[in-house]
């Protein structure tokens, strides 16, 4: 019992009966990122022969699970610091693409799959995080197969269409959207139509979570911490969920 008579089980906030999942990739060196001009570099500073362990790092805005803000496209919009606390816990809603994107590495989710989803599943409810799971994040330890570039170039990996990243942002009024590959747009994309249609709405972009196949299609509360980066065009998250 503690001092006011209450057991520490008692006490405990009532989301810790749930399940928490984890939905980041540690910072690490060689993980696959856009550009490899400025990787994550970890430098030692003190050890515990000083008194103390610290380091110091540095990273891009953009790499790792991360999150794209407003301003990454659009002077004017929103930056990381800027987006308000609250927009930052939404109503989880994955949709599972992991057999078509297996089957085809360019698949783009269709306002006919997601009407599907929700004919099974329900309307997507305002101030919902939608997550893309297309099973790209077994490749992170593979950087060149995440990326999957062509001998041109290109990289390939799944994403979200502009039809349905418009209906989201306008119809559905989400918070943000999320995916386990780079991008929310497909890889191959010149114009991301995704990223412009989303951040043009003054919402955001999760990118290179984990752990989706832990999550129900519904049901679950997702959590963001991005960095508060003073102007930032996104920053790196921990990002989490909570299953009653």
């Amino acid at each position: 019992m503690g001092l006011l008579g209450v057991s520490v089980a008692q006490a405990e906030p009532p989301f810790l009966k749930g399940m928490m999942v984890d939905l980041t990739h540690a910072l690490e060196k060689g993980i696959p990122q856009f550009s490899e001009d400025l990787p994550f570099t970890l430098h030692q500073m003190t050890d515990y022969a000083d008194g103390y362990l610290s380091y110091s790092f540095s990273v891009p805005e953009h790499i790792g699970t991360h999150v794209d803000a407003p301003r990454h496209f659009y002077m004017g919009k929103k930056a990381a610091d800027e987006i308000e606390i609250r927009e930052f816990v939404g109503y989880g809603v994955v949709i599972n693409v992991v057999e078509e994107s297996r089957r085809n590495p360019d698949y783009e989710l269709t306002l006919e799959d997601l009407r599907k989803w929700e004919w099974k599943n329900g309307p997507i409810k305002k101030n919902s995080i939608v997550i893309l799971r297309t099973g790209w994040e077994s490749k992170w330890f593979r950087p060149k197969e995440y990326l999957n570039r062509d001998k041109n170039g290109a990289m390939h990996f799944p994403g979200f269409s502009c039809d349905v990243v418009d209906y989201l942002a306008h119809n559905r009024a989400v918070r943000a959207l999320g995916t386990d590959t780079l991008s929310v747009d497909a890889g191959r994309s010149q114009i991301y139509c995704a990223h412009n249609l989303l951040l043009h709405a003054n919402k955001y972009a999760i990118e290179g979570l984990t752990n989706l196949e832990k999550l129900p299609p519904r049901g679950a509360t997702i959590i963001v911490a991005p960095l508060k980066i003073k102007g930032g065009s996104g920053a790196p998250a921990r990002v989490f969920a909570w299953i009653p």
